[in-house]
């Protein structure tokens, strides 16, 4: 099994993309410098080649204090669920992908997330999740 992190971050200005494998230190990098701000990807691929297994898509929003995630599998897809939206947010936009007003959850739940997915390579159950 395969599980491996995309992100965008500003190198001299431009946007680069960057591809490293899962560990609980490279959330918490993504996380406390704020790499996920343009949004990154979390893809579990069982052997090289194959067809994705899953996928978490997801955002956080500088100085906020919060993310959403996007998941998806054989069974389906999901948005994280979360407080109604703050501020009268009515869009939430992360990695090229529209998210529900609905669906950005605290950073620390955003973690907890992304590390049971990391240990699990399925759907976190430590949040709640909304139909795609």
């Amino acid at each position: 099994m395969s599980v491996e992190v995309s992100y965008r971050t500003l190198v001299d200005g431009e946007l680069e993309e960057r591809w490293e494998p899962v560990t609980a230190e490279v959330v918490d990098r993504l996380l406390e410098q704020r790499l996920a701000e343009y949004g990154a990807t979390i893809q579990d691929q069982p052997t090289p080649g194959a067809p994705l297994s899953s996928e978490i898509i997801f955002g956080m929003r500088t100085g906020q204090d919060r993310g959403a995630i996007y998941y998806t599998d054989e069974g389906g897809a999901w948005f994280s669920r979360g407080a109604p939206a703050r501020d009268g947010d009515t869009e939430v936009y992360y990695a090229d992908l529209d998210f529900p007003a609905d669906s950005e959850i605290a950073l620390a739940q955003l973690r907890q997330a992304l590390l049971e997915y990391h240990r699990t390579a399925r759907r976190p159950t430590c949040i709640d999740w909304q139909p795609a």
